[in-house]
This record gives C-alpha cells, structure tokens and sequence, in this order.
C-alpha cells in the first residue's frame, strides 16, 4: 500500500506543480494584459438609435407588454452620457413617440405610453426613424421591432434602402410570426435579423445591441480601423497571457528538477516562442469572433478555437524544454488542456463580471494547460530515470533520444550540486537503456540491476521490458 501511494505520488506530483505554476503565470500575464487593455484604450463611438416599434393590431395584449418591457431594459442599459435615442411607433401612421435624446425619464415614459391599434405601415415608420438621425455625427442605426408583414413590401425595401445608403444601419428583432426572409432583405444582412419567440423579447434585443455596438461600423474605413485596433489590443492581451503560461511552466520545470529557475536563454526562447503562439492564438480568436457578431454559438466556437490552438502552441513549444518530451503529443497534451480551460474561461467570463473573469478564466486556462502537458508526458514516456533526493523527493524524468545528463553543471538536465560537471548521460536507443559515464569515456547497457555511485543522488530507472529495477546508489 505504501509503495503505490509513493508511486501515485511521484506521478502526480509534476502535473499538479506544472498547473499550478502554469495558472499563476497565466494569472500574472492576465493582470499584465489589463494594464495593457487600459494603455490602448479606445473611445468609445457615440450611437444614435432610432427604436422602431410595430403597434399594429396584432400586437395588442401581452405581445406589447413584453415589447416594452424589452424597450425599457434596452434603453437603461445605454450610456445616454454618450448615446441617445429616439423612439418611433409605426401602425396604420408613424409618430414620434420621442425625439432623439439623452434624457432616460424621457424615453421611459414613452416607451410606457405605447399603444397598438391599426395597420403596418413599416414603410412610414422607417422614413420617420430615419429622419430623427439625419442631423447627428454619431454611429446610426434604426433597432427595428416587428411581428407581421407590412402593407407594401416593395415600397418597405426601398425606404429602407435609402436609409442604408445614407449610412444608417438597420437591425431587426422579429417574433416567429414575421417574415424573416423578407426582414434580411430590408437590412441587407441576415445575420442583423434576430428572432425571437414570445418571452423571448428581452434576449433577441441583448443580441441586437451586440451588433449595433460591435466593431462594425458604417463607413469601410473605420470598420477597418476599429477592427484592426481592436485585433491588436486582443492579440496583446492573449500575447501576455500566454508568455505568462509558458514562463510559468519553464519555472516549473525547472524547479521539478532543482535546477536555477529560470536562464536568459530559456527566457529569451520562453518569451519569443509565447509570444508567437500568443498572438496567432488571439488574432484567429478575435477574427472568428468578429466574423459572426450575431451567433452566440459561433462567438463561443471561436474562443474556444483560440484557447485550444493556443495550448496547442504552448505544449509544442515546453517540447523543447521538457526532456523527450514528444512533439506531436505534447501539441494534443496543450490543446486537450486548452479546450477544457476554454470551458471554464467562458464560464468564468459569464458568471463573476468582465475583468474577474477573465483573470479568473487566464487563471483556469493555464492551469489546464500546464496539468494535460504533463499528464501526456507521463502517459506516454516509455522509460524513465528516477532522482531520490530523499525519502520523500523523487522526480521522474522521461528517457528517449534525447540524452538525459546528470552533474554538477546547472546546464545539465539534473543537477547533482558534488557531482562532475557531466558525471552520466542516460538515453533509450533501441529500446534499451544506455549509461555513459563521461569521465571514463564508456557506455554500457543497463542490466537489470546496476550500480553506480554519483555524490548526493539515487536514481533508478525503469522500462516496462525490464524484469527487475536498475538501482545506482551513492
């Protein structure tokens, strides 16, 4: 009973000190990203909106309390410091309920007063909320609420392509009884027409607002700019957080194996290699994101697309730290931890409030990442040297191609403080282990028991072929 504990022990000692070294880099690196979020800060763009809202007949009874209940959540959640807002109610006629303003009582007690009774003259209804923006510099859009077919489809297309190519941008909320087809036409982009069925009126306008206030913007040259800006602040972000990750891990390494925590060279690489893989894993991140502002489930493809490639990146890259530690399957390793950091990232980001969040998910994030690296490792090394330091301290190191050197150099892959600066060398060649003694210039093969005598360290190796445990003493 005493040996499995020790050998559960010595198993899950290097995946749990790599997530815990890995979470709080990845929660250094994350506080580093918001200093940066804030040094880049952009100005937020001021918007006008237009809130049209269908009062035909078929929207009497509950179908308008749920509307304006809707309305009102939309309106409060606004920086009217900022923004305003004007609300138009289309049935047989249009009217202007209120005037494009900043005054939040203002808008309340319009959208209160709301009544339905008539037609669906849409057509008039867009002129109207159209005119309420002709004389703002601000972002333009007319947030559109409907439940029918309006009177002249034809003349609707028209009134609303004159408002577009006046650079206002139109988006649709849609309950299930409205023609969504014809709605895509009238914004000319599918993907600003939400549906919503009935109780659902508050969630289509919370995604509604996404795309008013996402980075596109009305004229191709600020999109471009404002995406661009926002690209880079992300990729920045990311870049930061995954230098924390993989400077968290090399330290952990480092201190598996008693060696100084961290070299220039390591540094210099953990830093550039990090870096790298940072700024792809957010720039294909945020360009998924960006790509489908108006799906949920695609938003939430993309981060996890980003995270997993991320930690795929970052495990290929401890590949070249950690000792015959295979490539390809420390790529899986990172990705496999990056998709299951993703996951709680996301639930991070939406239960403890924006900033907590994402420190919270870097936090999960690299944890993942480091804990899956150094389970593939372990699942997969094929033979492995064991370092007793003491009773309670053994470290297992993965036995491969690459040779595994022992000596008082803190260049080698152990460090043994009394020992020569290389005293051995150990590597797996034709799945047999090899044993150079670098002072007497002379490699043996490993027999099942073997001895010999290195100041201050036992170690043993073992393969799964060899009938009996190699030993060497001090």
């Amino acid at each position: 009973m005493v040996a499995r504990f020790q050998a559960l022990s010595q198993t899950i000692h290097k995946p749990l000190l790599f997530a815990l070294w890995a979470a709080g880099g990845a929660l250094l690196g994350a506080l580093l990203g918001e200093g940066w979020l804030l040094a880049t800060h952009m100005p937020a763009s001021a918007h006008a909106v237009s809130l049209l809202i269908d009062c035909s007949g078929s929207m009497l009874g509950t179908k308008l309390l749920d509307v304006q209940s809707a309305a009102l959540q939309f309106v409060r959640r606004r920086d009217l410091t900022r923004d305003s807002i004007a609300v138009v109610r289309f049935a047989s006629q249009a009217q202007v309920v209120a005037e494009l303003t900043s005054t939040l009582p203002t808008l309340e007690q319009a959208i209160q007063h709301l009544m339905a009774g008539g037609g669906t003259n849409m057509e008039s209804g867009l002129q109207v909320a159209a005119a309420q923006l002709r004389h703002t510099a601000a972002q333009r859009h007319i947030l559109l609420f409907t439940d029918g077919v309006p009177d002249s489809q034809a003349s609707v297309l028209q009134a609303a392509q004159a408002a577009r190519d006046r650079g206002i941008r139109i988006i649709a909320v849609a309950t299930d009884d409205a023609d969504t087809a014809f709605l895509a036409q009238l914004a000319g982009d599918r993907a600003l027409v939400f549906w919503a069925a009935a109780g659902q009126f508050e969630e289509a306008f919370h995604r509604a607002e996404r795309a008013i206030y996402s980075v596109a913007e009305t004229s191709p040259a600020a999109s471009a700019s404002g995406f661009t800006s926002l690209l880079w602040r992300m990729s920045g972000w990311t870049a930061l957080l995954a230098i924390g990750i993989g400077l968290g891990l090399l330290i952990g390494q480092n201190v598996y194996l008693r060696r100084q925590r961290l070299t220039l060279r390591q540094g210099v690489q953990g830093i550039g290699g990090s870096l790298a893989a940072g700024v792809v894993a957010g720039a294909v991140g945020q360009l998924l994101f960006a790509g489908v502002p108006s799906a949920t489930a695609f938003q939430v493809s993309g981060r996890l697309v980003a995270w997993t490639l991320l930690g795929a990146l970052v495990g290929r890259g401890m590949a070249v730290f950690v000792p015959n530690l295979d490539s390809r399957r420390a790529l899986v390793g990172g990705g496999v931890g990056g998709a299951l950091g993703a996951i709680g990232f996301l639930w991070a980001a939406g239960t403890v409030g924006e900033v907590a969040g994402r420190l919270l998910g870097a936090a999960i994030l690299g944890g993942c990442i480091g804990l899956m690296i150094a389970l593939i490792e372990a699942a997969c090394r094929e033979a492995w040297l064991e370092i007793t330091y003491g009773p309670r301290e053994t470290r297992l190191v993965s036995l491969g191609h690459e040779p595994v050197s022992i000596g008082g150099d803190r260049a080698c892959t152990v460090y043994a403080p009394h020992a020569a600066p290389v005293a051995v060398r150990y590597r797996l060649a034709g799945g047999q282990i090899l044993c150079e003694d670098v002072a007497a210039a002379h490699t043996v093969r490993l027999l099942p028991i073997s001895v010999l005598d290195i100041p201050d360290v036992i170690r043993e190796t073992r393969h799964p072929h060899l009938s009996q445990t190699s030993v060497m003493y001090c």
